[in-house]
């Protein structure tokens, strides 16, 4: 639940959902003060803690800027395939050739 929302750039703890767990977990606690509610809230701060953590671990940060830098090569061959394609249509209008699409 935390880690999908802070992944997502959305605040865990949000202020326009009334239904968030949280804050659901913090009004029973207000409400009922028994230590299983106490317990709860605070593993629920506990996660929100944790995936901070875990995005500044370096074994984290390596996985991430890996998937960033191979999204970047892979975009990389997509816009060399676009520019291939584009330079060779401008050459097959320029001699008036048929263009041969299929190949």
């Amino acid at each position: 639940m935390v880690k999908g929302k802070v992944m997502q750039l959305q605040n865990p703890v949000s202020n326009e959902n009334r239904n968030d767990p949280i804050r659901g977990t913090a009004r029973n606690v207000a409400m009922k003060g028994s230590e299983q509610h106490v317990a709860s809230l605070l593993g629920l701060f506990r996660s929100v803690f944790a995936i901070f953590e875990y995005l500044n671990n370096d074994d984290t940060s390596n996985r991430v800027n890996q998937v960033r830098n191979n999204i970047r090569t892979q975009l990389g061959f997509v816009e060399q395939g676009m520019v291939t394609a584009y330079t060779n249509l401008r050459r097959q209008e320029d001699i008036d050739e048929p263009l041969d699409i299929v190949r």
